[in-house]
């Protein structure tokens, strides 16, 4: 493998069978994979994998299992399902989920698991490695034409062009005129990837021929006939000519004159643009999307009529994973332009250094309160152990980059091993804590100024890139008598912000707890149905068992949180006291093969564990990633199943994901489980299965 490649392996589809005979020097179960259908370079970012699989077994293949990996770690586990059944020796052409976050001279493996649920009999042609290591040819727009140039003899020659996807978009041939030229116009999207195919049928018979695909620049490629000795193949990507590394996704929240907005986003060294838009529709959630190469740009939105988004705001993100760039939603409220102070922007790829997830997006910061980066392994690894201050490494550490999008203010706080920054005890990770303010007055954070937050790692004064942006706010006021929620704290075991709580004595759900409160108000509502009920208590823990307006088994609510400090007199903190909104479920449904619901969902034969030995967050999801924290599972599990059902009992995804004790996390993108509405987690670790729901919202 080329050094520094990335590896997507794909595990071997999973095949159901019909009855048939076995053979003696056969094997029933068996699927190989012949061949690679998709792309062999990086498109946008991403690869739509296409594999020939072939049924080598005796009985007939219903369904396939194929593991997806990159870089040596598992991506996903498709399960296919043959909409037609192959029969013994059939071959088949599934495309399996995209893979994103690739880049040029990464490869993916592909890996063949079972079939029809068994363990796949055969080892030969099981696992399959691409390199994505092709540098594609680069077309100026969709607007092209092939010239065929024929020679004294003009062989057998044809040519095909793929989409991403395998599908023929356009073809030609053979030619039989010889000493001739023919003229083929072609239309092609204006930013797309393709795969060009050349072949002489013949074997070179036809040495003269000359094939050229050509743009308005010029020749894209040219093939002679001494390249069709062997079938011709190249990449073709139609565009700007340079390729696209990182899409990146902005979102807008548009007011009445969403017709006054521009935006655009340019190259941070040159200004030059290289997307942009205006003129949006007013009072709606636009998206818009950009593909950028690995560097840095700036994002500036301008309002013309001088008072900005005054009801709404932007998100700029990472496609497909979904990660923020810049978060200034909700908060161009007034003047002209929108834009990082001082020109500065951002930079791809990003890194996953971030904020702990208790100080992401939180909007109640007090002066000297510790803002806290995620523990780098290779920042801790720099700590040394026992040392003195003096002894500590001061060129590693934390960068804290606090910025507000609007333009007024932007610092940067970098923390060492060597400084406490009157954080204790001394450890590995005492450099992860910000002591916020704790700096000259002059540079200091204003307060009631919504600030984005990004973190990025130093290395022995190597700079790492920074990673997803949180929001902050520095407010006393809200610090004083906060807002809060159902608790929502991965790993908490008061995790109750979109879990699933059965109804009656001995049920509880918990809010997160507000220092000094004394009465806390928790609202379950239906909005489409008007139904609502408000239950006071003392305390943050409120149990699930009262009598008038109860809560439905099998019913999902909108649950929100308010706290007093005065025993109800006043609520805390603003004109709408109470805080965001989580779903809680109550009761599960029945999951037996009368329901409806997914077949064999607990086939293996034991029942699922109780919601306290499982959890999923956050939940409800925007469909891009979830977490999971698991208990009771042993020390020699390495990996988890995780399958997931719609409530029509379709399963949309199977993955195998590595599992090192505690939490682990699942990526959905792509998976068919992105789509709005409520699914059914099915879990296998072990001997032990769990069944979670969980709730897509965009």
């Amino acid at each position: 493998m080329i050094p520094g490649a990335m590896l997507i392996r794909t595990t071997l589809l999973s095949c159901s069978l019909s009855a048939a005979t076995i053979g003696a020097a056969q094997n029933a179960y068996d699927a190989r994979i012949l061949s690679y259908e998709g792309l062999d370079f990086v498109c946008d970012g991403s690869v739509e994998p296409t594999l020939k699989i072939q049924n080598v077994g005796t009985t007939t293949m219903s369904t396939c299992v194929v593991e997806t990996w990159k870089n040596g770690l598992p991506v996903n586990s498709f399960n296919w399902v043959l909409a037609v059944p192959a029969l013994s020796g059939a071959v088949r052409q599934p495309a399996l989920p995209p893979v994103t976050n690739v880049l040029p001279g990464d490869a993916i493996e592909f890996r063949i698991k079972s079939v029809n649920t068994i363990p796949d009999q055969g080892p030969e042609g099981n696992e399959l490695l691409v390199p994505m290591d092709r540098v594609p040819k680069f077309a100026e727009g969709g607007a092209m034409s092939m010239e065929v140039t024929t020679g004294v003899m003009t062989g057998s020659v044809t040519w095909t062009i793929k989409s991403a996807s395998g599908v023929v978009v356009a073809q030609g041939g053979p030619y039989e005129d010889p000493l001739t030229t023919v003229q083929s116009p072609l239309a092609l999207g204006n930013s797309d990837c393709y795969l060009f195919e050349a072949v002489d049928g013949s074997r070179g018979s036809a040495p003269e021929i000359e094939l050229r695909l050509v743009d308005a620049e010029g020749a894209v490629l040219t093939i002679t006939g001494n390249d069709l000795l062997s079938p011709y193949t190249d990449g073709l990507r139609t565009g700007t000519g340079q390729p696209c590394d990182q899409e990146v996704t902005l979102e807008f929240n548009t007011d009445a004159q969403g017709e006054e907005v521009t935006w655009e986003l340019a190259d941070e060294s040159s200004q030059a643009v290289i997307c942009n838009g205006n003129g949006l529709a007013s009072q709606a959630i636009i998206t818009t999307t950009c593909c950028l190469q690995q560097g840095c740009y700036t994002l500036r939105v301008t309002d013309a009529g001088g008072d900005g988004m005054t009801t709404g705001g932007y998100i700029l993100r990472t496609s497909g994973t979904h990660e923020r760039i810049i978060d200034n939603r909700n908060n161009f409220s007034t003047g002209s332009v929108s834009a990082i102070a001082g020109g500065q922007g951002f930079c791809l790829p990003m890194s996953n250094d971030k904020l702990l997830f208790t100080s992401c997006d939180k909007l109640d910061w007090t002066n000297g309160q510790f803002v806290v980066a995620t523990p780098n392994p290779a920042v801790s690894a720099e700590w040394v152990v026992g040392g003195s201050n003096a002894e500590q490494d001061n060129t590693s550490g934390y960068e804290f980059w606090i910025f507000d999008p609007n333009g007024s203010y932007s610092f940067r706080r970098f923390r060492s091993h060597r400084v406490s920054d009157g954080f204790g005890p001394a450890s590995a990770t005492r450099a992860c804590h910000m002591k916020l303010n704790n700096w000259s007055t002059a540079s200091h954070v204003p307060a009631t100024t919504l600030m984005n937050v990004r973190i990025r790692s130093r290395i022995n004064g190597v700079n790492g890139a920074f990673g997803p942006a949180c929001r902050l706010m520095i407010d006393p006021v809200r610090a004083a008598c906060p807002l809060t929620k159902l608790m929502d704290v991965p790993g908490s075991t008061a995790f109750s912000c979109g879990a699933t709580r059965s109804w009656g004595s001995g049920n509880t759900v918990y809010a997160r707890p507000v220092t000094g409160a004394n009465r806390y108000q928790f609202r379950f509502r239906l909005p489409a149905e008007g139904f609502e009920v408000v239950r006071t208590v003392n305390s943050y823990i409120l149990p699930l068992n009262w009598t008038t307006l109860p809560l439905q088994t099998g019913r999902t609510y909108d649950v929100d949180v308010r706290v007093s400090k005065d025993g109800g007199a006043t609520w805390c903190s603003s004109s709408d006291p109470w805080g965001t909104v989580c779903q809680l479920t109550i009761g599960a449904l029945e999951l037996n093969a009368n329901s409806g619901m997914a077949d064999g969902l607990n086939s293996v034969g034991s029942e699922p564990v109780t919601a306290s030995e499982a959890k999923l967050f956050p939940n409800p999801n925007r469909g891009d990633r979830v977490y999971f924290t698991l208990s009771a599972v042993r020390k020699d599990v390495e990996t988890v199943t995780v399958d997931i059902f719609d409530l029509t009992g379709e399963r949309v995804s199977a993955q195998v994901v590595p599992f090192a004790g505690g939490q682990f996390e699942l990526l959905l993108d792509h998976q068919g489980g992105s789509v709005e509405g409520m699914y059914l987690v099915h879990i296998t670790a072990g001997a032990n299965t769990y069944t979670e729901r969980l709730v897509v919202q965009h």
